[in-house]
């Protein structure tokens, strides 16, 4: 909870149904995906529209992470090939206005 407190204090339910790797939780402006199932080939899809400002793992924020994104989605996110915790890590999205889940 040292880490990961951000993404669960003062935040809200998941836009999004459901998610194949793990759960989300957001604030305004940013979402927090906690990430069980750590993607083998480097590439989490986030099924999101709209503008994505930036993304980095919230153990490491002045780390920012490679990600692409269409206006209509689906956003990837390139993160490390191991996951910096075996359990759940947390990715933090930064976006422009509220999500918009596909």
């Amino acid at each position: 909870m040292k880490v990961n407190g951000k993404a669960v204090y003062g935040t809200t339910a998941s836009p999004f149904k459901k998610l194949d790797w793990g759960r989300c939780t957001q604030q305004p402006g940013k979402l927090f995906l906690h990430v069980f199932d750590w993607p083998k080939d480097g590439k989490l899809v986030v099924p999101l529209a709209g503008r994505v400002k930036k993304a980095y793992l919230l153990a490491q924020p002045r780390a920012a992470l490679a990600l692409t994104a269409a206006e209509s989605g689906p956003v990837t996110v390139t993160v490390p090939a191991i996951a910096p915790d075996n359990i759940a890590t947390v990715v933090v999205l930064e976006i422009d206005g509220p999500p918009q889940a596909l």
